[in-house]
């Protein structure tokens, strides 16, 4: 339509692109992050980028969840709390929240999708 041509809608950052930075800041691998390792090497990653998925991509839990092969939901929940926690006590984390966030567009040619309103 006419409206819809005119307006723009806020490009938001893919999980993907989510993935190539967190994987960027922490020095892991996509892979490790998207194994079943509970090795907190792996895991924390792992819930930085289900957690900046949730909050900064627009995704749903259960979309979340069925990209990083888990069973259900309940796995994002889990980490969105972990994170949560983590933050009211940890500077550090923010900060590494922000840069990781900050970079997302500095990614070579990062994959974004259109925000659904």
């Amino acid at each position: 339509s006419v409206i819809e041509g005119t307006l723009r809608r806020p490009a938001i950052p893919s999980i993907h692109a989510i993935l190539e930075a967190v994987t960027r800041h922490y020095h892991v691998s996509k892979q490790d992050i998207l194994s079943s390792s509970r090795k907190t090497e792996h895991t924390w990653p792992r819930h930085v980028a289900m957690y900046l998925a949730l909050t900064q991509g627009g995704m749903s839990k259960s979309a979340i969840a069925r990209f990083f092969k888990k069973k259900d939901h309940t796995t994002v929940v889990h980490a969105e709390k972990k994170i949560q926690i983590a933050l009211e006590n940890d500077d550090a984390l923010a900060g590494a929240l922000k840069a990781i966030v900050s970079t997302l567009w500095t990614i070579d040619k990062p994959v974004v999708r259109k925000q659904r309103i």
